[in-house]
């Protein structure tokens, strides 16, 4: 397995959502190095930005289904049980595998580009669609490093989101969790000046569930 050393991630919201559509854009861009080479059985993928669905489109509009790169052999395997579900009558397990199947039929392979030194360090880049968690209230969300890699000693994780004209950071919901959900970093929230946005920043080396919301 590949080891993380560094992964940095910036992220631009664009608001798209005060322009006519239901959803806002987000462009996201990270530098990843790893300790050896990212073989090709691992390939992550997301919910592309056209193309989805119009029934997975219904899924992701909730806003609460968290949108980020996820090991598609993995993904596969959440909808293995399916028919078992069905069988027993597991009425919860089987709409849960409805839900997956749903996300991976609209998932495209995230991009991973080698730099041209091919030396362990990879350019990542995807886009997608951000629904409203909530009335005007969007909630970007990413998990680092991705599944299927592990931590490096001495890694560094990094996260810089730029929010959308006119939208403010929510400070208190704004963090990065692990996964028995306590708090494992401080974030700074800087308003830019001039153009109406605020930028948000982590820094962590440790595996958490970053979690940015913001509002208009």
């Amino acid at each position: 397995m590949p080891n993380v050393i560094l992964q940095d991630l910036n992220a631009v919201i664009h608001g798209t959502s005060r322009h006519g559509l239901e959803y806002d854009v987000a462009h996201v861009s990270i530098l990843l190095q790893t300790d050896s080479p990212i073989t090709p059985d691992l390939q992550w993928a997301i919910p592309h930005i056209e193309d989805i669905p119009q029934k997975a489109i219904t899924l992701i509009k909730d806003g609460k289904t968290a949108i980020y790169p996820v090991l598609k052999s993995k993904a596969r395997e959440s909808i293995n049980d399916f028919f078992a579900n069905v069988d027993s009558n597991n009425v919860e397990g089987t709409l849960e595998d409805i839900e997956q199947a749903l996300l991976l039929a609209s998932m495209r392979t995230t991009t991973i580009e080698p730099l041209e030194n091919n030396d362990g360090r990879y350019i990542v880049s995807y886009k997608y669609r951000l629904y409203p968690a909530e009335l005007n209230t969007f909630d970007f969300k990413v998990v680092l490093p991705f599944d299927g890699l592990g931590l490096a000693s001495g890694n560094r994780l990094q996260v810089t989101v730029v929010s959308p004209m006119g939208s403010t950071i929510d400070p208190v919901f704004t963090d990065a969790k692990d996964f028995q959900g306590q708090s494992v970093a401080n974030e700074s929230i800087t308003t830019i000046p001039l153009v109406g946005k605020q930028v948000t920043s982590f820094e962590i080396h440790q595996d958490p569930i970053f979690t940015i919301r913001y509002r208009y």
